[in-house]
């Protein structure tokens, strides 16, 4: 299978989940820990199962032998678990050292990263701290963070919350509602790539979501994050939180039009087939 850089992205992003979760305290039984596990698993690969990728910067990753050997390593661990009488104390340390396989599966795809960027040059957006009018209202953001990346090879910078100065310091989301959080920034994108508004996964978990966004280069205004509360309690968002995630996404040349009169589509084996239609 081809990835490109884009999808190697998704899979960094994806095994990193995968190592915060596996490393969070084990409270139920050791069968439905294994099954999450397994979830876990099969989460990294999502992102790239039946892509087929054809241009001129992609890089072989064989990635059937690589999922066949670590289903190999989960099969060896639910036998070592139904063979175990031990306690939730001996798996969690059974799921540490497991992780060990997937941080080296992390920095195989961080290599093949790294070769697909060789010659890239790095892309600098020039951030601002923000100011804006509304209302014949001059407001200000002196208190904004530059977002910033946890570790190098990290594909999203974090985006910290900022009220305008004067302000509140911080704002209460009732379940159920929906707020845009300001980041207090304006940033200068360069011509030809965007910045994508996106959840943090330990956000989500806690279902405080963060609407996907897009920020286009010509935008120069305050970015701000959609934050939804899913759960049953006021959710209060402070000043200076980790809130979201940024990610500098390059942007394709492309078209749309009408096809020519008569002109019929394509058929296909899934044709009008959509939501859901391919099971769970």
């Amino acid at each position: 299978m081809e990835l490109n850089k884009t999808q190697l992205d998704s899979i960094a992003y994806n095994i990193q989940f995968l190592i915060q979760a596996m490393q969070q305290p084990i409270v139920k039984s050791r069968e439905d820990a294994l099954e999450n596990l397994k979830s876990a698993i099969s989460k990294v690969f999502s992102s790239i199962e039946g892509v087929e990728v054809k241009d001129d910067q992609t890089a072989k990753i064989d990635v059937e032998k690589v999922l066949a050997e670590i289903n190999k390593q989960i099969d060896i661990f639910g036998a070592n678990l139904k063979a175990s009488d031990k306690k939730v104390a001996e798996l969690e340390s059974k799921i540490s050292s497991f992780s060990k396989i997937v941080k080296d599966l992390n920095e195989r795809f961080n290599e093949i990263e790294n070769k697909l960027n060789v010659d890239k040059p790095t892309v600098t957006v020039k951030v601002f701290k923000g100011k804006e009018e509304v209302n014949g209202v001059e407001l200000e953001y002196s208190e904004a963070k530059l977002p910033e990346k946890h570790f190098p090879s990290d594909s999203g910078f974090d985006g910290f919350v900022c009220f305008p100065d004067g302000f509140q310091t911080e704002e209460v989301i009732q379940p159920g509602e929906t707020k845009k959080i300001p980041l207090g920034i304006q940033c200068e994108i360069p011509e030809g790539y965007e910045i994508q508004v996106r959840p943090r996964s330990g956000k989500t978990g806690d279902r405080i979501n963060v609407g996907w966004g897009t920020v286009d280069s010509k935008f120069v205004g305050i970015i701000k994050a959609n934050v939804s509360n899913d759960t049953t309690e006021p959710y209060v968002v402070k000043q200076g939180d980790k809130i979201c995630q940024l990610v500098l996404g390059e942007v394709l040349k492309a078209e749309m039009k009408f096809a020519e009169p008569g002109e019929k589509i394509k058929s296909t084996e899934r044709g009008s087939n959509g939501f859901g239609s391919s099971g769970r």
